[in-house]
């Protein structure tokens, strides 16, 4: 059996990777102190910037491919933004 990841795998695991440590690990200081102030239910704006970002270079909502097993997803008219990744690629950004 061959387990070494595939292109795509290695393509969207090192995006993903990069993404993280570009972004998401320099926003903690400030996501901890924008959780520590007002209400303990709230929107955390870093979080929100952070989901834009990601959306906007192409790595938020990796998952939900097309189903391909003869099934379909609750509503069809809906489009899945992303690039549709399984599950066992999605499982090497995760």
């Amino acid at each position: 059996m061959d387990f070494e990841p595939t292109e795509r795998q290695v393509y969207w695991r090192d995006r993903v990777k990069n993404f993280i440590e570009d972004h998401v690990r320099p926003a903690v200081p400030t996501y901890k102190q924008q959780d520590a102030t007002g209400e303990r239910w709230k929107v955390i704006q870093v979080v929100e910037d952070l989901k834009a970002k990601a959306k906007g270079e192409g790595i938020w909502n990796l998952f939900m491919p097309p189903r391909n097993d003869g099934h379909h997803h609750v509503d069809e008219s809906y489009d899945f933004e992303g690039p549709g990744l399984t599950n066992l690629e999605y499982a090497l950004c995760a």
